[in-house]
């Protein structure tokens, strides 16, 4: 590419690639901002666990023995 260019009129041309591309991108953002707007607002809001719940439901490294238990 060079230092210098000479600025014409875009042409049929240039103008339909650009609103091609325009509209590709447009296109683009509008279906990721969808999707992420539906799985915000897909989710439930968990109940918290009561403490009896909670007890006996670790991974194995949580307990020193390794049982899990």
């Amino acid at each position: 590419m060079t230092r210098y260019y000479r600025r014409t009129d875009p042409g049929r041309g240039e103008n339909l690639r650009a609103g091609l591309v325009a509209g590709a991108v447009a296109t683009a953002v509008a279906s990721v901002s969808f999707y992420l707007v539906r799985i915000f607002l897909s989710r439930e809001l968990l109940e918290p666990l009561d403490k009896e719940e909670s007890v006996g439901g670790g991974s194995p490294r949580d307990n020193p023995d390794g049982t899990g238990d």
